[in-house]
């Protein structure tokens, strides 16, 4: 269970469109952490694809996980690099 790309790059205060496809055959999630807009993709099921706008003013690094059950401690994580 990982995401891919693990790690995304971003501009400062530009708008980030996310498109997450699920190639496999369980739901998973995709949810970012502490931008100013929050992405927040939830039970998307295998083969389907759902999209979202990230935010964030501020240069650093942030966090985008999967919160279905056991997922994220499995290693479904990724960073999102703003620059």
């Amino acid at each position: 269970m990982r995401f891919s790309p693990d790690t995304i790059t971003a501009k400062a205060g530009e708008p980030l469109v996310i498109t997450f496809k699920n190639s496999g055959v369980i739901p998973h999630d995709l949810i970012t952490e502490g931008g100013e807009k929050n992405v927040k993709l939830v039970n998307v099921g295998g083969g389907k694809q759902q999209s979202g706008t990230f935010l964030a003013g501020k240069p650093g690094e942030y966090r985008f996980v999967c919160i279905q059950p056991g997922h994220k401690e499995a290693g479904m994580v990724g960073t999102i690099v703003v620059k």
